[in-house]
């Protein structure tokens, strides 16, 4: 794989995460204190409803599945897909609904598994029936800024992703995790983004929901200036998963208003915008009931 040009980096300004905080702001004070009936309904539309637990089990993810497939018990909606350990893809498939599969990649969460077991891992998982692969990298390459193999890592995956894809004749969903609560950092948080893009995948997602910190909205921030800039150079739009951390309605409302504010309102659908999480829906469930009551 020849060497890419990465001098773009060295010509972003020093100052070019210095408006974060007073957009962050400035965003949250036009937020609604108070969600329809079908924002609501909406959040749970975009929802890649996670287990991803060491004491996961069959009943367990049985049981998610379930509640994917009916999430708001009185209508008619969908969660956007759900996410499991590669383990259960083939549990998942066999229970022939129609909610997506996303699993994650077999490096996940470290990222510290060498490339040709992390390749053979999603390939095993595209077989068994994931209809979208949530890859991990090396965060070591972010932060000692080797964007080379940064590059060629997520590149790799990409490639592989599409061929067994191809293969199988379905197009395959693929996510970058970009680890923010290990970064910390806006500027390399913005370039990994970047790279990621260029790299072919279809989203950046903020977080493996393990790392110490959670994704904030500074880091998402970075993140989605990266995805608008991208789309701005090269017309392509890349979708935007937030995960880590995103338990309340509140929460969710506000990604959601930062999507708007600096994507576009083409960007909220599942195509596009996605949230991680286990616990939201329950918050969603809770907000429904109070607004019917």
């Amino acid at each position: 794989m020849k060497d890419i040009d990465f001098n773009w980096i060295n010509s972003i300004p020093d100052n070019y995460f210095s408006d974060t905080l007073k957009r962050i702001s400035d965003i949250k004070e036009k937020i609604n204190s108070k969600n329809t009936h079908k924002e609501l309904v909406e959040f749970t539309e975009y929802l890649d409803l996670t287990s991803l637990n060491d004491i996961d089990t069959t009943s367990k993810i049985l049981e998610l599945y379930q509640t994917a497939s009916h999430p708001l018990i009185s209508l008619e909606t969908t969660v956007a897909s759900v996410c499991v350990y590669p383990k259960y893809v083939l549990l998942c498939k066999n229970l022939k609904g129609n909610i997506p599969i996303t699993t994650v990649d077999t490096s996940f969460p470290h990222g510290k598994l060498p490339l040709d077991i992390s390749i053979k891992g999603i390939e095993n998982s595209i077989i068994n029936g994931a209809h979208e692969i949530d890859i991990v990298v090396d965060r070591a390459n972010i932060i000692e800024k080797n964007w080379q193999e940064l590059y060629q890592e997520i590149k790799a995956k990409r490639d592989c992703i599409t061929s067994i894809g191809s293969k199988l004749g379905q197009k395959v969903c693929m996510k970058t995790i970009i680890s923010v609560g290990d970064i910390q950092d806006s500027l390399l948080i913005y370039i990994a983004s970047y790279i990621a893009m260029m790299a072919g995948t279809d989203f950046v997602k903020s977080s493996t929901g393990k790392e110490p910190k959670s994704t904030d909205p500074p880091t998402a921030y970075a993140m989605l200036k990266a995805i608008k800039d991208f789309y701005n150079n090269t017309g392509i739009e890349v979708g935007f998963k937030v995960a880590g951390g995103v338990k309340t309605v509140p929460q969710a409302a506000l990604y959601k208003a930062m999507v708007v504010d600096i994507l576009g309102n083409e960007w909220l659908n599942r195509t596009k915008f996605r949230i991680g999480a286990s616990s939201l829906l329950e918050d969603i469930r809770k907000c429904l009931l109070e607004a019917k009551n």
